[in-house]
């Protein structure tokens, strides 16, 4: 363990005619069911135009995309996933398998009405004859939604800026998650979903459509365009030519970002136009090889990988900042001179309004006394006594007792809100009372880099 600090646009004319499957390029990677790798409905792109820089063109478009990208080497895309559960801590502290772990992250800021200017639509789709699960899903996206916006925040923080990714929100401040039902073949591959759901009326240019797909063919997939130019204009900005992207995760891959895999954040990075093949360490795949990285991996473009920033970096975008994201770009630099996805209008650079806290209701018969929550440690300023981050294996005792408004005496519960912040290293938090023996459980699971939040109750 290491430490860790508590606390209604046109669409685009059709493609002409082609074979129905795409053959593979040179070196991609091979076909695999059980990592996601698939290219049916995918036609070789043209070496010009704006899908030149780009892997594939989706049949019956003019779309372009980088191709399928795999699951990581622990999940089987075959293998639909259930409705994710609450945290299981192991002994060594870590996430009991892939995405179960809620990670904690706070809700994505909202903007404005939530609904106008340039948004990041969040989707639930299924195909027709395919159990709709969205009543028991729909939070858990949310969740996957904030993970997303932390990967954001996370990375635009390296370079001293704020991005937040501006999620179409509702009337209560929530991330607005559609309930979209495709035909029996919709799931099939990337060029079904994109027809069917522009078919719908999701072709926006004002809009990215980040879709949660209930379905066992990827692990992820997005739309990306071969276009550097750093003006307003550029292809993945909004472009009043180019219909609103798609960004298609399936259930193997949802919600990852405890093990720093998320998925979601990878397949929006690429809507934005992340990485152009212009960049200095990109891939001819729209990827990047300078590791690590969230959007970098041996995509069979032949590239040699090369590890530049630790591990810890996995989940955070652009390795140095010199490809394809960063706020403050020195002059002369690459990304000062062409497409910097930081300076995208589907993010922002405010902080926004936060969502609203989930409140709790306390029963009549509870026997648990409500109190205005007050902070009695944060080592990073000192309250409580305690100004360094804990070290592994470290334990300390909090007053609670006459803090905060708890009674001095006769009590026998306290409900906390317990948080950890920027720990070095994946690992795990338990909280018990002093003097009992530490449980065979954790509170927290994290990972490096992660700001995590639960609520503990202590008896």
């Amino acid at each position: 363990m290491g430490t860790v600090g508590m606390l209604a646009t046109g669409l685009l004319g059709a493609a002409p005619p082609a074979p129905a499957t795409a053959t593979p390029a040179e070196h991609l990677l091979a076909e695999s069911a059980s990592r996601g790798i698939t290219y049916k409905g995918l036609l070789k792109a043209a070496t010009s135009g704006r899908c030149g820089h780009t892997a594939f063109q989706l049949a019956g478009t003019q779309a372009c995309t980088h191709g399928p990208d795999p699951a990581p080497s622990n999940v089987d895309v075959r293998y639909r996933r259930g409705t994710p559960v609450a945290p299981a801590a192991t002994s060594a502290g870590t996430p009991s398998g892939p995405g179960t772990a809620a990670s904690g992250n706070p809700p994505p800021p909202c903007y404005d009405d939530g609904q106008s200017g340039d948004r990041v639509q969040a989707i639930y789709a299924h195909a027709a004859g395919v159990t709709d699960r969205y009543s028991s899903l729909v939070s858990s996206i949310r969740q996957w939604a904030a993970d997303v916006d932390a990967v954001f925040v996370r990375s635009a923080a390296e370079t001293g800026g704020v991005r937040h990714v501006r999620f179409a929100t509702d009337s209560s401040c929530q991330v607005s998650v559609l309930d979209v039902q495709l035909s029996s073949t919709g799931a099939d591959n990337i060029s079904n979903t994109v027809q069917e759901l522009q078919g719908q009326g999701f072709n926006r240019s004002d809009r990215k459509y980040l879709v949660w797909m209930d379905a066992t063919v990827y692990c992820g997939i997005a739309q990306v365009y071969g276009d550097d130019t750093a003006t307003p204009t550029n292809l993945s900005n909004g472009a009043s030519s180019v219909p609103g992207e798609v960004a298609r995760i399936d259930s193997g891959c949802w919600g990852l970002d405890s093990q720093n895999q998320s998925v979601e954040a990878h397949e929006l990075m690429h809507t934005l136009g992340g990485v152009q093949t212009s960049a200095p360490h990109a891939t001819k795949y729209n990827h990047c090889w300078d590791e690590y990285d969230r959007m970098c991996y041996d995509d069979g473009s032949g590239a040699t990988m090369q590890v530049i920033c630790p591990a810890s970096h996995e989940n955070t975008f652009d390795c140095g900042h010199g490809d394809y994201f960063s706020t403050n770009p020195p002059a002369g630099s690459y990304l000062a001179t062409h497409w910097n996805t930081a300076d995208s209008s589907f993010l922002s650079s405010a902080d926004g309004s936060p969502a609203p806290p989930t409140t709790t209701s306390v029963p009549a018969t509870s026997r648990y006394t409500p109190l205005t929550p007050a902070r009695v440690l944060d080592t990073r300023n000192g309250t409580g006594g305690y100004s360094s981050p804990l070290g592994p294996g470290q334990t300390i005792s909090v007053q609670l007792a006459g803090i905060g408004g708890v009674p001095s005496s006769g009590v026998s519960a306290v409900a906390l809100n317990v948080t950890a912040t920027n720990p070095t290293a994946t690992s795990f938090l338990t909280v018990s009372p002093t003097g009992s023996s530490r449980p065979n459980a954790s509170n927290l699971n994290f990972g490096a880099g992660q700001t995590v939040p639960n609520m503990v109750v202590a008896t």
